[in-house]
C-alpha cells in the first residue's frame, strides 16, 4: 500500500504565539473596534451560509427522502464479493449481539467474508470470540503494543480480505439482514468508490441524553447526509455501516492511522482523487448511544479533534482540486468546518457577554446578536424535518429539551479540541465505552 494522506504539520505553543501576535498587529493597525466589527461580520456571514445549507438539506429531504428509500432495486444476479470487518477492543458487553446480527446477514455465503479484529482486548473479548464466533468468521488478534487505534486494527485485516468491497461496522452496531445487498446495488457504477448507510439509535429510551442523540442521528442521516448527496453529490463515508472498494482502499494506502476520524480522512482522499461516495438511506443498522455526559464528552472530543485535523490537512487541496466544482469545493470546506462553528459561537458568546456587562462598549460589536437565531434555526429545521420523516413519538421528541444545553457543551468540547490541536498536545484514539443496550433489529 502507498499511503496518500498528507503529513500533518506539527502544532506547538509557537502557533498560539503566532496567532496572538497577529491579533496584536491587527489591533495596533486597525484598532479594537475594527477588529471586532470584522469578526462580527464574518461570523454572521458564516452563520447565514450554514443556515442556507441546513435549510436546503431539510427541504430536499422532506421532499424526496421517503421516495428514495426503495428507489434503487437490488439485482440478485450482480452481487460482488464483500468482506465485513469489525474492529473490537474490550467489547465483551456487545459481542454476543454483534455475532448474532452478523450471522443473520442475508448474502450469498460464497461471496461474504466476516473478519473480527480483536485489538488487544483485556476484558475477555478475545477469548469470547474464539469460543463463540462461528467457524465461518475469521478472528484476528493484534499485539498489545500495536498502534493506530481503529485505523490500525482495520489495516491489520487488509491482507486477509477476499472481497471486492469492504464493509465496516462498529462493535455496537446491529446491521439489518439485507444491508450488504443494499450496499452492493451501488457498485454497478464503476465511479463509486464507497457507500455509506444510515445509522439509527437503538436505545433512545435509556435516558434523555440517549433520546437527544437519537434525534441528532435522525437529522444527521435522514436529512444532513441525504441532503449533501442530493444537493452537492458529496455524502461522507461515515466510519461505520460504510463500505469501500478494496482496490480504492489499497490505492490510497488504507485507513490513516494518524487520524482520529479515519472515516472523514478517507472521504477526502477518495473525493479529492475524483472518486465518488454514495449514501443509501435504506441501508439501515442500529447502534448504541452514550448515556452519560463523560462518555459524551470523550466521544465528541475525538470527533472534534479528528475533524479539525482533517480540515488542517486537506483545506488547501479541497479548494484547488480539479475534481470538484467551485460549489463542491466550498461545501467540502464547509463540511470540514463543522467543528469550528462551535468555536466561533463560543467566541461570539464571550464577546456578547462582555458587551452586555459593559466590559466592552456595546457599540464595539455592531449587530453582534443578529446571527444567534441563524445559528440555531438551521439545525432546528433539520431536526424538524427528520422528526417528520422518521415519525418520531412525542416521548422521543422530548429529547429536543437537550438541544441548547448540548450545543453549549459542544462549544466547550470543540474549543478544547481546537486549543489542544493548535498546541500539539498528544492524543491517542479513544474508543467509546459500550453498555450493550442497543437492540438487535428484527
Amino acid at each position: 500500500m502507498n499511503p496518500t494522506w498528507p503529513p500533518s504539520p506539527d502544532r506547538s505553543p509557537w502557533m498560539v504565539l503566532w496567532l496572538g501576535g497577529l491579533v496584536v498587529i491587527v489591533v495596533s493597525v486597525l484598532g479594537t473596534y475594527a477588529l471586532l466589527t470584522a469578526f462580527a461580520v464574518v461570523v454572521q456571514a458564516i452563520f447565514v451560509l450554514f443556515l442556507i445549507r441546513h435549510l436546503a438539506f431539510a427541504l430536499t429531504a422532506a421532499k424526496t427522502a421517503n421516495a428514495d428509500i426503495e428507489r434503487i432495486p437490488i439485482d440478485s444476479a450482480q452481487l460482488p464479493a464483500f468482506s465485513v470487518v469489525v474492529a473490537m477492543k474490550n467489547e465483551i458487553a456487545v459481542a454476543d449481539q454483534l455475532l448474532l446480527a452478523l450471522s443473520e446477514l442475508d448474502y450469498p455465503s460464497d461471496s461474504l467474508q466476516v473478519v473480527l479484529v480483536d485489538d488487544a482486548s483485556t476484558d475477555g473479548t478475545a477469548e469470547h470470540l474464539e469460543a463463540n464466533a462461528p467457524v465461518s468468521m475469521l478472528v484476528i488478534h493484534r499485539d498489545a503494543d500495536a498502534s493506530g487505534g481503529k485505523s490500525g486494527a482495520l489495516n491489520e485485516a487488509i491482507s486477509h480480505l477476499t472481497g471486492e468491497m469492504v464493509i465496516v461496522f462498529d462493535a455496537d452496531h446491529r446491521p439489518q439482514p439485507d444491508i450488504v445487498r443494499k450496499h452492493a446495488r451501488h457498485y454497478g457504477d464503476s465511479s463509486v468508490a464507497a457507500v455509506q448507510g444510515r445509522c439509527q439509535i437503538g436505545n433512545p429510551d435509556d435516558g434523555i441524553l440517549a433520546a437527544a442523540i437519537s434525534l441528532e442521528y435522525e437529522a444527521g442521516y435522514l436529512v444532513n447526509e441525504y441532503g449533501r448527496q442530493a444537493v452537492f453529490g458529496l455524502p461522507a463515508y461515515g466510519g461505520a455501516n460504510c463500505s469501500v472498494r478494496l482496490e480504492s482502499l489499497l490505492r490510497h494506502g488504507g485507513w490513516n492511522p494518524t487520524s482520529h476520524t479515519e472515516d472523514t480522512d478517507l472521504t477526502l482522499r477518495l473525493v479529492l482523487a475524483g472518486e465518488h461516495v454514495r449514501y443509501d438511506v435504506a441501508a439501515l443498522d442500529v447502534e448504541e448511544a452514550v448515556t452519560t455526559l463523560p462518555r459524551y464528552w470523550r466521544q465528541r472530543y475525538r470527533w472534534a479533534r479528528g475533524h479539525q485535523k482533517v480540515l488542517r490537512d486537506y483545506w488547501r487541496l479541497s479548494l484547488t482540486t480539479n475534481h470538484l466544482t467551485v460549489l463542491q469545493r466550498i461545501e467540502t470546506v464547509g463540511f470540514l468546518s463543522l467543528y469550528h462553528a462551535p468555536v466561533l459561537a463560543l467566541l461570539a458568546t464571550i464577546l456578547g457577554i462582555a458587551s452586555t456587562t459593559g466590559l466592552v462598549s456595546p457599540g464595539v460589536i455592531p449587530g453582534g446578536y443578529i446571527f444567534w437565531p441563524l445559528l440555531f434555526l438551521g439545525p432546528l429545521a433539520e431536526l424538524g424535518a427528520a422528526m417528520l420523516l422518521a415519525g418520531v413519538s412525542r416521548r422521543r421528541a422530548l429529547g429536543l429539551l437537550w438541544f441548547l444545553p448540548l450545543y453549549a457543551l459542544s462549544m466547550l468540547i470543540a474549543t478544547t479540541a481546537w486549543v489542544d490541536g493548535v498546541l500539539g498536545r498528544h492524543y491517542t484514539w479513544a474508543k467509546t465505552e459500550r453498555s450493550g443496550s442497543a437492540l438487535v433489529p428484527t
